[in-house]
This record gives structure tokens, C-alpha cells and sequence, in this order.
């Protein structure tokens, strides 16, 4: 399991887990195609280097507005006390 291909197929699959959206939702959200996102989930091509980086970037934003709620709801309760 550890080789490139492995890790292509995981990155989509991974992404889409990470998001809780499907492989439709991330070709519309990255603005690829349908086929295009298909074919590196099943291994045909290659996800580009910067599309990886991309990915990358959707993880943090999603950690950020994470983050961001966890902080309002903390002020939120302790300005309740």
C-alpha cells in the first residue's frame, strides 16, 4: 500500500472525508471536472502538485472556522457566568 498511486487514491478519498463531501462537491469546489477528480480517485491520473496544495489549504481553512466557532462558544459561555 504504500506507493504513489496508493497515495493519489487516498489524498481524493481522504479530502473528500476530511470535508464530509463527495467527490462531485470537491470537483465543483476546486473548479475541476467531474471525470478529472474520478480519474485520480481511481488512479488514471495523477492529482497535480498544486492541487495537493490546495487540498492542504481547504484542511486549514476548515481547522480555522473550526476553531473560529470553538472560540465564539467559549466567549459565548463565559460571558453567561
Amino acid at each position: 500500500m504504500g506507493d504513489k498511486a496508493d497515495q493519489t487514491k487516498n489524498e481524493v478519498k481522504r479530502i473528500c472525508a476530511d470535508l464530509g463531501i463527495t467527490q462531485k462537491e470537491l470537483a465543483e469546489l476546486i473548479g475541476a471536472g467531474e471525470a478529472t477528480v474520478s480519474d485520480w480517485a481511481r488512479e488514471i491520473t495523477k492529482v497535480p502538485a498544486t492541487i495537493t496544495k490546495l487540498f492542504d489549504l481547504l484542511r486549514m481553512e476548515q481547522e480555522h472556522i473550526r476553531l473560529k466557532s470553538l472560540i465564539s462558544e467559549t466567549i459565548a459561555i463565559s460571558t453567561k457566568k
